[in-house]
């Protein structure tokens, strides 16, 4: 069966997003009765990320679009849930994710209801022989809009439909997922739920994301309601090929669905017309270059580390780093993630329960606990660890 996907250009004042269902014949199932549940990506919030908006969380006057849409159509029961990367100590959680973003002011001018997923009920299913925990609210939806950001991602190459669904799971299954298999289990995860309508915030695409300041101006927005064949033309968008990313392989082994793009129909703009040039992949190296800092390694377990973990251990060593510009110390490393075997350096930090977890016979080693670890303690421990050779009881866990 051929599937449709639209791609429209942005055009500030126009009804872009009622352009791109139209076109891709998005709405054909919605009922004006039905309970909506509108799943945008934001990501992250709180005031160290206010400013990184662009290609990191949807663009607000999408959103708007999409609820004027709604609202037209007659749906008078329309939601929208997600749930954040949870850091307290940086200011960021669900609530100030949408504060930050704009949704907030939205769903109050528009009189919609906003879940933070984590303070809602969770249903424990099994996928893959595994059992994981899905927001209720997602499931008693009638129709799912999923509306994700065209990103490049440093652990999937692409965030676009599919892996926006990881969203709606509980704090404890979105770090299970990084241990059973990231690609795979974000693919079970959308043939579980298989949104109604994706529509793609393409104002901007993201290097490097979840979360960067490298952002560049794209001006579309794609829709459909085959989340595949979506994410298909959006990573081609992105200049990358839909068989180099492994949860689209995975959904696509899973449903028999084709990866060819010539087996879908785009209408609206041309492909070749929005293409552009994207850079997926980041090393801890860069963040050491750019403040000139030497004799310090740090090994991760890449997609095994999961997201809160993952920001929380960059904004600490990023801290660090800006403040020890241009040092070199003796050799020491630093583990993030399920590493099993680390190099034998005598200086080593093991970050968070999965690296204490998999190195429990690493002598002398030092051990910050927590899952994820507190950003303010990280920080202040391997500063001063850095700077001394040693850290204060109270500091050392």
């Amino acid at each position: 069966m051929e599937r449709t996907v639209s791609i429209v250009r942005y055009k500030p004042g126009e009804r872009n997003v009622e352009k791109a269902i139209s076109l891709c014949g998005g709405a054909e199932g919605l009922k004006s009765h039905f309970k909506v549940m509108i799943k945008p990506n934001v990501v992250i919030g709180g005031r160290l990320y206010k400013n990184l908006k662009k290609g990191v969380v949807i663009n607000a006057e999408v959103l708007e679009e999409l609820i004027v849409f709604l609202k037209d159509f007659g749906c008078t029961d329309i939601s929208i849930g997600d749930g954040s990367v949870q850091l307290p100590e940086l200011g960021a959680t669900t609530e100030t994710a949408f504060l930050t973003s704009g949704i907030t002011e939205l769903a109050e001018r528009y009189g919609l209801k906003l879940l933070d997923f984590y303070q809602h009920p969770f249903k424990k299913v099994t996928l893959g022989g595994k059992r994981i925990e899905i927001s209720v609210p997602v499931l008693e939806a009638d129709y799912v809009v999923n509306m994700p950001v065209l990103k490049a991602h440093n652990q999937t190459q692409v965030s676009l439909s599919i892996k926006n669904l990881k969203g709606a799971l509980n704090f404890p299954s979105k770090k299970n997922f990084h241990k059973f298999g990231l690609d795979r289990y974000i693919a079970l995860l959308g043939t579980y739920l298989r949104p109604h309508l994706n529509i793609v915030d393409g104002l901007y695409s993201l290097n490097k994301g979840p979360v960067s300041a490298d952002w560049q101006e794209v001006g579309v927005l794609l829709a459909g309601n085959d989340p595949l064949a979506v994410d298909i033309v959006g990573t081609k968008v992105l200049g990358f090929e839909p068989s180099d990313v492994g949860h689209l392989r995975e959904y696509a082994a899973i449903t028999g669905e084709s990866l060819d793009i010539g087996k879908i129909a785009i209408t609206g703009e041309s492909l070749e017309d929005v293409q552009v040039t994207s850079e997926w992949e980041t090393t801890w190296d860069e963040m050491m270059s750019a403040f000139n800092v030497k004799g310090v390694s740090i090994i991760t377990s890449g997609a095994g580390v999961c997201s809160s973990c993952g920001f929380a251990m960059s904004r600490a060593l990023y801290m660090v780093f800006r403040d020890l510009t241009g040092q070199s110390f003796q050799p020491v490393q630093f583990v993030v993630g399920e590493v099993a075997k680390i190099p034998e350096i005598s200086q080593t930090m093991l970050l968070g329960k999965c690296a204490i977890n998999m190195n429990k016979g690493a002598a002398g080693s030092i051990r910050v606990k927590g899952c994820p670890p507190n950003v303010n303690d990280v920080y202040a421990m391997v500063k001063e660890y850095l700077t001394t050779g040693a850290c204060t009881p109270s500091q050392a866990k």
